[in-house]
């Protein structure tokens, strides 16, 4: 629990007002995106050098706010823990909010087929337009039969699910032999505990990723063993940006 007062936000985007002694690759003036801890909604913040990284050209200030944590976290979902390869099929939960669109996004730039899961019919078409082959809405569709379809009866290869609760069992269900299964939080509130015997008949996988960690957010790890592992993935991430394959959707300002 964080000590009073106490500012949240922790994706910010910005221009830099000031810099220490020792910071070398980024200047005052510069248009930096970063993670940080809590604070991200003031009008100034500090961010460590480390994690300021320079906003592509045709990238505004709302779309790269979405790039600290949303898309790296979907980034290392699909690539360092999934390890997806080109014409498998993802299935992302929670499609339409900022993790789930960006694994979207970066699924259909990997050469991937993509089914998303929304609650709304509007949602399915926002997912729709950032890619998606196919979008259940699980309110009205049975999940199961939808993907067994889709699928020719083989399932998903590739599972991403910020959601947890019952839809990690269904997950499981629609998953294809040697399937990966991975889980980012428990946005249902419910904390699931899966049947290890799935992974077994089907050499199935859950993995789990906590992105905090390659930022140093973890107690006892300050991240900057990721360092080059981190900029590998942004400098990908800006790539795929520049050739219009990422299109941040930005809901407010």
């Amino acid at each position: 629990r964080p000590s009073l007062p106490f500012v949240p936000g922790s994706e910010v985007s910005g221009v830099v007002s000031a810099i220490a002694d020792d910071v070398t690759h980024v200047s005052i003036g510069d248009r930096i995106f970063a993670p940080v801890a809590d604070g991200g909604f003031a009008e100034k913040v500090a961010a460590r050098s480390i994690d300021c990284k320079k906003i592509p050209k045709c990238m505004d200030y709302g779309e790269a706010v979405l790039f600290p944590i949303s898309y790296p976290t979907a980034y290392a979902a699909l690539t360092w823990k999934a390890r997806l390869k080109p014409g498998e099929t993802v299935l992302v939960h929670g499609a339409t909010g900022a993790v789930g669109m960006a694994a979207v996004e970066i699924s259909k730039a990997k050469g991937a087929e993509v089914i998303a899961t929304v609650g709304a019919d509007e949602k399915g078409a926002i997912a729709k337009d950032h890619g998606a082959d196919l979008a259940i809405n699980y309110t009205k569709t049975d999940l199961r039969s939808a993907i067994k379809e889709q699928t020719g009866g083989k399932g998903v290869d590739v599972v991403i699910d910020p959601i947890g609760g019952t839809i990690l069992f269904e997950s499981m269900r629609v998953m294809n032999r040697e399937g990966r299964l991975i889980t980012l939080g428990y946005a249902s509130g419910s904390i699931p505990k899966p049947p290890v015997n799935f992974l077994l008949v089907k050499n199935m996988s859950i993995i789990g990723l906590n992105f905090g960690t390659y930022i140093g957010w973890s107690p006892d790890d300050d991240g900057l063993a990721y360092t080059d592992k981190l900029n590998s993935l942004h400098e990908d991430l800006a790539d795929m940006f520049n050739a219009g394959q990422l299109q941040p959707e930005v809901s407010h300002r």
